[in-house]
Parts: C-alpha cells; sequence; structure tokens
C-alpha cells in the first residue's frame, strides 16, 4: 500500500465509530477519577487555578514552573459556579467536591490525546493503523491512570502531538499552514507545559531527518538556509503565541527589584534599579518557562529497581519504558524496529521511529525522574510505532499472521484490564515476575500519595482504638484529619538511628506510603527510618504498607 494510496478524508462510518470510543473512554477514566485518592500535585493546583481565576494572575503557577493552561480549565468549571452567585468553594470544607470536578474537566485533554492519536496514525499510515493505535492508547493503563487526574501531564502529550500533527499535513502547503498554524499550535503546547518546548522541534527534527534521507529536503547551501528560516518563523509565531496565551500581571518584578538594589554602586545599577522599577511586564510566561529549565539543570532526587541517586540516572527513562509499557506492547514495538531495520530502513514505521529514537536520546539527559509522565510522548509514539506494524502485517500476512496480531492486541487488553484501575501503579508482567512493583519504582511510578482510600476501604482506621499512625510522601487533605489519621513526619522527631524509631514505634502497625519504603533520598531521618523497617512483618494495602514494630524495639 502506497503512501498517496492512504485515503485523506475520514469516512462517516470512521467518524461514527471515533464517537463511540471517545464515549467509552471518556466513561472508564472517568469512573477511575471517582476511586483514585489525591495525589500529591492535584491540591496545589487546584489553589493556585482557584486564585489564579479569582485574581486574574498566573504568578502561584509560574513560580512553580508549571504552565497554567490545564489547571485553568480543571477549575473553569467551579469558578464559573461561583460567577454564577454560589457561595465560593472552600478546598478545606469542599475538597474532595471540587476534585472530582475538576478531574471530570480534565477528561478534555484525554479526549483531545485519543483523536490526536487516532488522526496522526491515520495520516502517516492509513487507516487501520490509526484504529489499531487509537485501541492501544486508549487501554495503555499508565496514560488512563493519570487521565482520569486534574494534573497536566496527559494534556501535555495530547498538545505536544497535536502540534507536531498539524505541522506534518500543512509543511508542503502555503505559509499559513506550514508555520503560521503549527507555531500557533507550538505555542498552544507549551501553554499546556514547559516541556514542550523540546518536544515538539525534536519532533520536527526528526521527521526533517527523515526527509534529508529520503530526498525530500536539498541538503545544499540553500536549502539548509530555507530550512532555517522556515522553523526559526515557526518557533518565533510558538515563542509568541505562549506571551500571549499566559498574558501578563503588568507589574513588577519583586526578586528583579531586589537583585537591582544589592549592585555595586555606579552607572550599570542605577540603570538596573531603572529597568527593574519599570518593566511592568511581570508575571509571563518566561518566568514558568525559565523555572523549568532551571529544575531539570538542577537534577531531582530518584530511584529504580532498587538505585537511589541524589540528582539522576542517565539510564533511568529508557529502563523506566520497558518497566511501563504493557508486555505485548513492548514485545511489539521491538518486533517492530527490528523489521525497520532489517528492511533498511524503509517503510513508514520510520516516520515513527526515528522521533522515538531522537527522544530517547534526549530522555539521557533529563534529569528530572519522578515518573512515566514526563516523557508520554515517547511512550505514546512507541505504542503508535508498534500499531503501525501490526497494521501492515494485517494488510500483507497470512491467516496465521492475523492470529497472532489479535493475539498481541489481546494480552496488551488483558494486562491493561488487570491493573484495572490502579493503572497509577501498572508494571508489566515480564518485570513484576522478577520483583515487586513497589521495589521496581516509586514516586509518581506507583506511590503519588494516592493511597488513602485504599487504607479507608479495608476498615484500617475502624479496626483500631484510635487514628492509624501514618508516614508517607503525599499531599491529600484526608491525612489531616485527627479521626482516621495521625501523620508523623519522621524529619520531625529526633529518629536519628534504626534502634530511635523502633523504640518510639515498639508495638504499633503504622501505614507507610512506598515511596518511603523505597524512593529518593528524603533526608537522613527518612533514611533512618527505612533501616528500621527491614525485615518487619508488613501487608500491602495499595500503594501502601501495614507495618507492625515489635514490642521488644531490640528485636
Amino acid at each position: 500500500m502506497s503512501e498517496t494510496s492512504i485515503p485523506s478524508r475520514i469516512s462517516a462510518k470512521e467518524y461514527a465509530g471515533l464517537i463511540v470510543v471517545l464515549c467509552l473512554a471518556a466513561v472508564q477514566v472517568y469512573c477511575v477519577g471517582r476511586v483514585t485518592g489525591t495525589t500529591f500535585d492535584e491540591p496545589v493546583y487546584l489553589q493556585c487555578g482557584l486564585k489564579g481565576w479569582r485574581e486574574s494572575t498566573h504568578k502561584p503557577l509560574m513560580r512553580l514552573g508549571t504552565m497554567p493552561l490545564p489547571v485553568d480549565l480543571a477549575t473553569f468549571p467551579l469558578v464559573a459556579r461561583e460567577w454564577l452567585g454560589h457561595l465560593p468553594w472552600t478546598l478545606q470544607e469542599d475538597f474532595t467536591e471540587v476534585l472530582h470536578v475538576a478531574r471530570a474537566a480534565s477528561l478534555v485533554f484525554w479526549l483531545i490525546l485519543l483523536v490526536v492519536v487516532f488522526g496522526l496514525t491515520r495520516h502517516l499510515a492509513g487507516p487501520l493503523a490509526g484504529w489499531v493505535g487509537l485501541g492501544i492508547v486508549a487501554l495503555e493503563p499508565s496514560l488512563v491512570g493519570h487521565a482520569s487526574l486534574a494534573t497536566t501531564d496527559v494534556a501535555s502529550v495530547g498538545s505536544i502531538l497535536l502540534a507536531w500533527w498539524i505541522w506534518l499535513t500543512g509543511r508542503n502547503a502555503g505559509p499559513w499552514r506550514r508555520w503560521v498554524l503549527p507555531g500557533i499550535a507550538y505555542g498552544f503546547a507549551l501553554f499546556a507545559k514547559a516541556s514542550a518546548l523540546a518536544f515538539v522541534p525534536l519532533l520536527i527534527l526528526a521527521s526533517d531527518c527523515v526527509g534529508w534521507f529520503g530526498g525530500q529536503i536539498n541538503p545544499d547551501r540553500a536549502g539548509i538556509q530555507n530550512w532555517i528560516r522556515e522553523r526559526a518563523k515557526l518557533f518565533l509565531v510558538g515563542l509568541i503565541s505562549v506571551f500571549i496565551f499566559v498574558g501578563s500581571d503588568w507589574t513588577t518584578e519583586p526578586t528583579f527589584v531586589r537583585w537591582a538594589e544589592g549592585l555595586p554602586a555606579g552607572g550599570f545599577a542605577n540603570a538596573m534599579m531603572w529597568l527593574s522599577e519599570n518593566l511592568h511586564v511581570f508575571t509571563n510566561a518566561g518566568e514558568g518557562l525559565a523555572q523549568q529549565i532551571k529544575h531539570n539543570l538542577r537534577g531531582h532526587g530518584a530511584y529504580l529497581v532498587g538505585h537511589e541517586a541524589p540528582r539522576a540516572f542517565a539510564w533511568y527513562f529508557p529502563t523506566l519504558l520497558t518497566i511501563k509499557m504493557t508486555t505485548a506492547g513492548l514485545l511489539v514495538f521491538v518486533a517492530a524496529a527490528v523489521a525497520w531495520i532489517l528492511r533498511s530502513g524503509t517503510g513508514r514505521n520510520g516516520r515513527l521511529l526515528v522521533p522515538v529514537a531522537l527522544l530517547l536520546l534526549f530522555s539521557l539527559n533529563c534529569r528530572v525522574q519522578i515518573g512515566i509522565r514526563l516523557v508520554f510522548p515517547l511512550l505514546v509514539l512507541a505504542y503508535l510505532c508498534g500499531a503501525v506494524w501490526l497494521a501492515e502485517c494485517w494488510q500483507r500476512g497470512s491467516r496465521w499472521i492475523r492470529v497472532a496480531v489479535c493475539l498481541a492486541l489481546a494480552a496488551h487488553a488483558a494486562e491493561s484490564a488487570l491493573a484495572y484501575p490502579h493503572g497509577l501503579m501498572f508494571a508489566n508482567t515480564a518485570w513484576s515476575t522478577f520483583a515487586a512493583p513497589d521495589y521496581l519504582m516509586s514516586d509518581s511510578n506507583y506511590d503519588w500519595g494516592q493511597g488513602l482510600p485504599d487504607l479507608e476501604q479495608e476498615g484500617v482506621e475502624q479496626a483500631r482504638t484510635g487514628p492509624i499512625d501514618l508516614v508517607y510522601f503525599g499531599a491529600d487533605p484526608a491525612a489531616n484529619d485527627v479521626s482516621c489519621f495521625r501523620r508523623l513526619q519522621p524529619a520531625g522527631h529526633e529518629w536519628n538511628s534504626p534502634q530511635a524509631v523502633r523504640e518510639r514505634l515498639a508495638g504499633k502497625t503504622i501505614a507507610v506510603g512506598a515511596t518511603v519504603v523505597h524512593g529518593p533520598p528524603l533526608g537522613p531521618a527518612y533514611e533512618q527510618f527505612r533501616l528500621a523497617i527491614l525485615g518487619l512483618p508488613r501487608r500491602k494495602v495499595g500503594c501502601m504498607q501495614l507495618i507492625t514494630f515489635p514490642n521488644d524495639p531490640v528485636r
């Protein structure tokens, strides 16, 4: 099937089928959101989002390096209700209802991602590949788990792939579709998350590399100069767009003023002082982008497969990808890559495999390693590579090959079903055979602080004479409900040795988050706590562990 034979228009049956899939996916994700506990990031996003709407400012989010589009959309129904005359929401009293409304609003980005996946894969490899890719992504455990949250990650991957799709479909057209519209889409992706600053150019560069090797771009001097001009215009439009989307408070920046005040006396100091006091352009998108860049340069504590580091591992994301992809999805992706290499790099799969390879190389330099969610574009494209290959096998293969394709899709669906509704904790069966998922990974890969409802459903707190002691790395307001939980902060106690920890908790059964048991470095007190719980009896409840300390602390 040649490239020109791919139908350019979607039929009425395809539209109807797409609507049915989107409705089912929305119901699926909504149900997951109703049972998933509060994650670490959601309370602060809700607080900043409500403040932003009420005070017309994005400053709290920009301070965090969080771009505002997903947060604004999630909290818009909440403030719209206030605009209609209802009493303002209070997170202390209405948190559960606020969270459910925000999560339901965030479903928009999940549906956008599925539409983009279908359209992008269909554009690159035909209708069958589009449907296979849509089905695989719609059932992907990690994506489903994150789509049910009022966070930014699914919004990010959807907007990044949308920008790339718009550019792919218009790169041979006139200026409007070649760089103006893609530039605006790039700004929209930046409006969703700052990581688009790197991901969208990398995807475009990967497609350009395919074009160079395929003879579609002239490698001479004139061709290179024209390529540079075209890409520069696109990225400039994107940067201008995101500054417009984010807007400004039209005030000065206090940190800039303080910096100018601390300069040695002289002409430069006077100029900077005048500029800091008169430059009324803050807060703007530049602050959020700068904060995210600084965060990546500083790095973050990381944990994976029994190893921890105060900053980062070079092999973190490539290894994590093999854990978080379903076993069938991973095997199909590897088979697709091998088949493409054996065919000397020919075939439609190259238009997805080359971007995957480039993003995989880029991930080696990503120093914020707190979850697969940070490289969702890489995860999705890896699945789509497999979808294109399965579609080719179906179209060109024998009956037995078609049976094998059906079995691969069924295995992917079955592994996803077994993980439901705890997609955040998913680790594929290949890795889980050798080690428990909570040992393989932590933080948002497994325990993002969402485990308190599991404890409540188990009736743990009712089985005791008083509230259960809780040690976990999360921000669920339920942890402050003294009738159910009594939160222990290792850093707030003199736990300077494992023996001191066991003496303090002798005879107690406490609930401990998996990120505390196995996770990145959290400080000296947490390290002593981890040593103290080694070898103690425990029982898993979701992403939490119930650990019993002996009455005799010497044991």
